[in-house]
């Protein structure tokens, strides 16, 4: 039958068969019923995200953000905790370097230092401030400098305080994996097979990585607060801890350039798509006239059946969603480059200035809460729109 003579509630009711929705164009004109036919027919992709961007055009607000909401929100968090502690650190080890310089220096010059600290009682008397300002400086600084390792020392013990308490749980997850050894079902497998299944791979070898990392730095804090006492097993566990976690270090540097790879193939994906798509908008826009009646018809329905605009806005919310991760990625990279240098420096015995090891540390704190910071800014947005 002719889809002409057909109303379009008869249309519907047939579920849209295919000889009546497209038209016979080399035996019939298109007729307007056609076309309103084509429109109602086709459900376009990406359905819940359209009406996501439909519902975001109609309450669109703009999401403000303040700095000190973004700070309130790592301090609260075990992880922002951790990176203010570790820049507070080794920033205060660098000024703790810089007297201990000047000390050393005053030290060289006036070597009898020693006997004016005797001869000169400093803080009691105003007047031998007034006849000897140098020296007072120097006493003031040593103070500064021995109050400065203090601090240093418990912000270190800080830092091991929140890493503590997790190693129960890796133990038992373990328990829980060898008891797999023994218990499983599969008697199309032999034990050596279950035995490679579950312990012969990468995660598995980073699974006891981890476990052993934790042991050695839990018993690192013990021994801080002198629950224990055995300085050569304490270096050895001091030293075990670094290997441990250098190759932590080297496997996730490996992920994250895996990572890296996969969401550069997604953007230009993406990229590409949403050229083809601005590339084909801009074809029926100005070259409307030009085409013959059937092209302009196709033109026409692939405009309205893919909501170009829509489908634009999706991909492009892809493409920033890709590129935030790709900061995230290239600022862990760096965070985890400057903590394999810094850990190299303990391992391998490297003769470097003292103000290196804390200048990598610092650099490594410095990008891993830059990054924690973006992903809080993120995260309160998303808090927001939801509400």
């Amino acid at each position: 039958m002719d889809s002409s003579y057909l109303s379009q509630e008869e249309l519907l009711s047939n579920q849209y068969p295919t000889t009546d929705i497209v038209p016979n164009i080399f035996n019939q004109p298109m007729t307007k019923t056609n076309t309103q036919i084509l429109e109602v027919k086709h459900i376009p992709s990406g359905e819940d995200d359209t009406i996501k961007i439909n519902k975001c055009k109609e309450n669109k607000k703009k999401i403000v953000v303040e700095n000190m909401e973004i700070l309130q929100y790592l301090i609260n968090s075990l992880g922002g905790k951790d990176k203010l502690a570790k820049i507070l650190k080794y920033i205060l080890q660098i000024i703790n370097l810089f007297i201990s310089n000047v000390l050393k220096n005053y030290k060289r010059k006036n070597l009898n230092t020693n006997d004016l600290i005797i001869r000169y009682s400093f803080l009691k008397n105003l007047k031998n401030i007034l006849l000897k300002p140098n020296f007072f400086v120097y006493i003031l600084s040593s103070k500064i400098n021995k109050n400065l390792g203090y601090v240093i020392d418990q912000l270190g013990t800080y830092r091991y305080i929140l890493r503590f308490g997790n190693s129960p749980f890796l133990i038992y997850k373990m328990i829980e994996k060898i008891k797999k050894i023994w218990c499983y079902d599969n008697k199309l497998i032999t034990f050596q097979e279950n035995l490679i299944n579950l312990f012969g791979n990468e995660n598995a070898f980073r699974d006891i990585l981890n476990l052993y990392y934790t042991i050695c730095d839990e018993l690192v804090l013990l021994y801080k607060f002198k629950l224990w006492s055995n300085p050569i097993l304490f270096e050895t566990i001091s030293r075990h801890e670094s290997w441990t976690w250098q190759a932590d270090i080297i496997f996730s540097l490996k992920d994250l350039f895996i990572k890296l790879t996969d969401l550069q193939d997604k953007e230009l994906e993406y990229t590409i798509q949403l050229q083809v798509k601005e590339r084909a908008t801009q074809l029926y826009t100005n070259n409307n006239n030009h085409l013959s009646p059937v092209r302009q018809k196709l033109l026409h329905d692939l405009k309205n059946l893919n909501d170009c605009d829509n489908e634009n806005l999706i991909i492009k919310r892809k493409l920033n969603q890709i590129k935030l991760d790709k900061r995230l990625v290239h600022l862990d990279i760096l965070k985890l480059s400057f903590d394999a240098s810094a850990n190299s420096i303990d391992l391998f015995n490297v003769k470097t200035p003292p103000i290196v090891y804390p200048l990598l540390s610092l650099g490594s704190g410095i990008t891993s809460f830059i990054k924690m910071w973006k992903q809080a800014k993120n995260d309160i947005i998303k808090e927001k729109q939801n509400l």
